[in-house]
């Protein structure tokens, strides 16, 4: 019997068995369930999170001779064992990369008049139907609107912005998320298992599982690569770099830790030991991202830092979460042009140098660096400018503290509560900002009620603050801010549309902090373009000013 990869042979066949999807296997059920079906459906999401398999598992109960009552298909009787062998002649899958012309669709819409040979409907599966002709389209809009009662679409993208909006407006719309890594690995976990294969850790499963992305396909091509390797049936992190050409974990640990620390010699020497073992660059340089985010989304739990191992207990209690985000978008910034650079090695490591020596580079160690604008002010500043800069600063820094220990004694204000909440939990705080009160909070028997709105761009800020031990955390804050039991205060978590934002004219809190910061750099620029100097400069060199780099910091 010829090998079948495990990504066919661990195919879903009923709803429950899809990994990550449960927004839309729920919706499913619940349509068949209540006999509300659809004439046509618009799955989009990126490659192997499980459209086709939906398609495939929504057509099989659809069409099954024995659906079972939560409206999974039987997956045994005669049209769903067609269906998983792809000969049942009323479930149809087209290729709309090889289908794309309008004689395909043409040929499609004569074809659909046809009644079902043995089912209730005849169900037309498009694969990448964004690779359809705009004439295909056009051709296919009437009958996709309107189609015979016995005809349903399910139409498959992973591209669904290159879909004309007639089209999109015709279908019932999901989009499939990226599978967590924490869904991932209960999956390889458990196929391992079923399979015979054990490993060293879960470290070993996180490293696979990494490898994926978020795709289920993804992560089994790559568990089946390891699987071919591993003879004796266990997997070692060593196999793991061996195989996949990635860095071990405790090696970017041990990486991140001197970055952090600032030993250049010691980072330069891991640097270069893995470029030895023949990893790529650019999987080094991801590693590092993909560890010093985690160290941000852990940032304000440093038992769970502790935990996971993630970084040295002597560097947790002197890391700063400004710094994490300086080092992150530093290297995420530098990575686009490392890459593409003549000479990737040699860049990279002394991009990784630059970093380890930041404190060094900028003059002084005390210094807590908050974002890449900043280093470059420091750098291209006066003689003096650094330490008027530091001082300013450490200023700073003092004056937050101070407020963080008298602002329960000032107003309650929602700008007083976020001031609070900063001197707290800065990630928190970071993502509330993203959104702002719909309108301002009220007391309505005895309960404090905070109405909080987030449009469309910040959805992913919103589902941080929806998770259960985040709004506890937040209720807690507030009710120690605002003086009301936790009982007493209730927070609301709204998503707005486009209308919604006019009429209320919304506004972030980000998107003021922007606007506030954008007019006091107008205001500098102005200031320094009516200096004497200026307009003396530009009569001896017959020019104009062309650029004026403002540093907000004085």
């Amino acid at each position: 019997m010829s090998h079948k990869p495990l990504a066919l042979k661990w195919r879903p066949k009923k709803f429950q068995e899809v990994v990550g999807q449960l927004h839309i296997t729920k919706s499913f059920q619940n349509s068949i369930i209540n006999n509300r079906v659809n004439a046509a459906y618009l799955l989009t999401g990126t490659r192997g999170v499980g459209k086709t398999s939906l398609a495939r598992i929504f057509s099989k109960a659809l069409c099954c001779l024995n659906p079972v009552k939560d409206g999974n298909p039987c997956c045994s009787c005669e049209h769903c064992q067609s269906i998983d062998h792809d000969s049942f002649l009323d479930v149809i899958e087209i290729d709309g990369a090889s289908n794309n012309s309008v004689e395909n669709v043409r040929q499609l819409i004569e074809n659909v008049k046809f009644v079902p040979i043995k089912a209730k409907y005849k169900i037309y599966i498009i694969d990448e139907v964004h690779m359809l002709s705009i004439s295909a389209f056009n051709a296919l809009l009437k009958t996709l609107e309107e189609p015979p009662p016995h005809v349903i679409f399910i139409l498959a993208t992973t591209e669904i912005d290159k879909l004309p909006d007639t089209v999109v407006s015709r279908c019932q719309r999901f989009d499939l998320k990226l599978v967590p890594i924490e869904l991932l690995c209960a999956q390889v976990k458990m196929i391992a298992s079923s399979e015979g294969v054990e490993f060293e850790s879960d470290q070993v499963i996180e490293q696979i599982c990494n490898q994926g992305r978020g795709s289920v396909r993804d992560t089994l091509s790559t568990l089946e690569q390891v699987f071919s390797f591993c003879e004796n049936k266990i997997v070692t992190l060593n196999d793991i770099s061996s195989i996949l050409g990635v860095a071990n974990n405790q090696t970017i640990i041990a990486l991140v830790d001197n970055i952090i620390s600032g030993k250049q010699k010691k980072c330069s020497q891991i640097y270069r030991e893995l470029i030895r073992e023949n990893i790529e660059v650019s999987s080094i340089v991801r590693s590092i991202l993909d560890h010093v985010f985690k160290l941000i989304e852990y940032f304000d739990d440093k038992m769970m830092l502790t935990k996971m191992k993630l970084l040295s207990n002597s560097l947790i209690a002197k890391l700063t979460i400004d710094e994490l985000f300086w080092i992150y978008e530093t290297l995420a910034q530098d990575a686009s042009w490392i890459l593409s650079s003549i000479d990737p090695v040699r860049v990279t490591e002394v991009t990784l140098q630059k970093i380890t020596l930041r404190r060094t580079i900028l003059g002084s160690s005390s210094v807590t660096l908050s974002s890449p604008v900043e280093p470059l002010a420091l750098e291209q500043g006066p003689a003096g400018e650094t330490e008027s800069v530091i001082k300013k600063k450490e200023e700073m820094t003092e004056e937050k503290i101070e407020n963080s220990n008298t602002v329960c004694n000032e107003k309650p204000t929602w700008d007083g509560f976020l001031k609070f909440l900063r001197s707290k939990t800065i990630t928190m705080a970071s993502n509330l900002e993203q959104g702002n009160l719909t309108k301002p909070e009220e007391e309505v028997e005895g309960v404090l009620k905070i109405t909080i709105g987030f449009d469309s761009a910040a959805t992913v800020f919103l589902e941080y603050l929806q998770d259960k031990e985040v709004i506890d955390r937040l209720k807690n804050e507030a009710s120690t801010f605002y003086n009301y039991s936790v009982n007493n205060i209730h927070i609301e978590l709204v998503s707005l549309d486009g209308d919604q934002k006019h009429e209320l004219n919304f506004q972030s809190k980000v998107d003021l902090y922007h606007a506030e910061e954008e007019k006091r750099r107008q205001d500098r620029e102005q200031e320094f373009l009516r200096l004497d100097t200026v307009s003396s400069a530009e009569k001896i060199f017959n020019t104009k000013i062309d650029k004026i780099i403002v540093n907000m910091d004085k």
